[in-house]
């Protein structure tokens, strides 16, 4: 039977040797190791002064959702809140693009359809999963969404302005971000047109 290999013995003079060069370098008593120390945080502060990538471009950001297929966001400035599309209170005598109302921290909100503001092609109201809970002048209101995309920063320059339509910007990649003003004052509108 063949002699097992031997196993290597350890140097403990080289690891103690070792040992004391790592302690004289951790506590600046080398000065080898001091001029190592500038030289890395040196350089560590050239990295950190160099623009960051979200430094290169101005970014929107927004909360992005889903209505009718179509991709929508609103300004994340403009959002209190998100909630499950559940318990709605419907309200009689409301105009058509006023689902209902919903409880959100202690305040009903009226909750919104934009398929009906923005001439979408309706569908029902189990469609619909989602509130978005943003801040008008007047208040806060609620958009309804059948699918929550969630935050996004979209680059200044993928932004569009369009000529017609209650939004701020259309990016390139067709996500529309709504102008609340201009869209509450077309419900107004819609609500003063509506039969009574």
């Amino acid at each position: 039977m063949p002699d097992a290999p031997a196993k290597p013995v350890a140097d403990f003079a080289e690891l103690y040797a070792r040992l004391e060069r790592a302690e004289a370098a951790w506590s600046g008593d080398d000065s080898t190791a001091q001029e190592l120390r500038v030289r890395v945080l040196e350089r560590r502060a050239r990295l950190l002064a160099l623009p960051r990538a979200a430094d290169q471009g101005e970014v929107l950001n927004v909360m992005a959702f889903r209505v009718a297929q179509d991709q929508y966001a609103v300004r994340t400035v403009e959002m209190e809140q998100v909630l499950e599309c559940r318990g709605m209170a419907p309200l009689p005598g409301a105009p058509a693009h006023v689902l209902g109302a919903i409880a959100a921290r202690g305040q009903l909100i009226a909750v919104l359809d934009l398929r009906c503001l923005l001439g979408l092609e309706s569908g029902g109201l189990s469609d619909l999963s989602w509130v978005l809970v943003v801040r008008g002048d007047d208040g806060p209101f609620g958009l309804a969404a059948e699918a929550i995309d969630g935050p996004a920063a979209v680059p200044v320059a993928e932004l569009l302005v369009p000529d017609r339509g209650p939004f701020h910007h259309v990016t390139t990649g067709r996500m529309a971000v709504l102008a609340l003003a201009p869209l509450l004052a077309g419900a107004t509108g819609a609500s003063r047109d509506a039969p009574r």
